[in-house]
């Protein structure tokens, strides 16, 4: 189904009540917060570059319920409200404070409210706890670990809750440094492949603060994308809406997840084929054994 996205986290410019005095977080200054674009090759923000400011948790409810409601009219049932799943954020403003807990239970608010007015999908991204009651659909799920320095394995508890009861998506494929990887690890979890993709080159989002969207042509990338989709559709016709029921790390490269419905997909990182209790896995490949299909 096609769902409509509402960015109810970022703030470019005023339109209509909306205005940055009157709409966005203030920080300890009492004034609005500026969020300017972030740099890789400078490890700092771009002062120079335009900023965008966020939006106060006040006026992030009442946009949704604008949207929600306007939407409704013409029949539009499934609602995407990527951005505010990720970072919570406190607000300053002398007359309507908001701390990073209220926030969070003004979201929740949010999309309880909007669960009630749909019969369809609502999605967000990366999926933090407080979205989780009302949502149904979580892209950008996280893959990998935040690999601090003392953590020696990696533990999918994420997928363990999850699992069965969310429809999972990890980060985007063609957006990702490491393509066979995200393949393997989404068929590890029996999480779905995501993409994000446009009509044209995204030559033309060069330094722009869209620049991160640095390989998304479907002409160029539909194959690949198509050819992986076909890779890990085994995988999703055994597993179903199957919930995780054990994980097993048998060596740095050899990993085994066993769903509820007794499927168990192996998953080999290693560079060569191995066997491992009569079941043969290629090497950088995976194999899917039990289950109905």
């Amino acid at each position: 189904p096609m769902m409509f996205d509402v960015d109810l986290t970022n703030y470019y410019q005023s339109s209509g009540k909306y205005k940055k005095y009157n709409s966005t977080v203030y920080g300890l200054d009492l004034s609005p917060v500026p969020m300017f674009p972030f740099v890789l090759s400078l490890n700092r923000v771009d002062r120079k570059q335009d900023a965008h400011y966020l939006f106060h948790p006040t006026a992030m409810l009442d946009i949704a319920a604008s949207f929600v409601n306007s939407a409704s009219g013409v029949g539009i049932k499934t609602y995407s409200f990527m951005s505010i799943g990720k970072e919570p954020y406190a607000a300053y403003n002398k007359e309507d404070v908001s701390t990073r807990d209220n926030t969070t239970q003004s979201i929740n608010k949010l999309f309880a409210s909007v669960a009630e007015k749909t019969d369809g999908i609502i999605t967000s991204e990366q999926g933090n706890a407080y979205v989780l009651p009302a949502v149904n659909n979580i892209v950008e799920a996280p893959l990998y670990s935040s690999h601090t320095y003392f953590a020696e394995t990696e533990v999918p508890f994420y997928y363990m809750a999850l699992r069965g009861l969310v429809r999972l998506s990890g980060p985007a494929f063609n957006l990702s440094s490491e393509n066979e990887d995200v393949i393997l690890r989404s068929a590890q979890y029996g999480v779905g492949l995501y993409a994000i993709l446009s009509h044209e080159s995204s030559n033309s989002l060069k330094d722009t603060s869209y620049n991160n969207y640095y390989s998304t042509e479907y002409a160029l990338l539909g194959e690949d994308i198509q050819n992986a989709y076909k890779r890990l559709k085994p995988v999703y016709d055994a597993i179903g809406t199957a919930a995780v029921s054990n994980y097993q790390i048998v060596s740095d490269t050899l990993k085994i997840t066993s769903f509820d419905n007794g499927v168990m997909v192996y998953v080999n990182y290693a560079e060569k084929d191995v066997t491992y209790n009569g079941v043969k896995i290629a090497a950088r490949d995976f194999t899917v054994v039990g289950g109905d299909k």
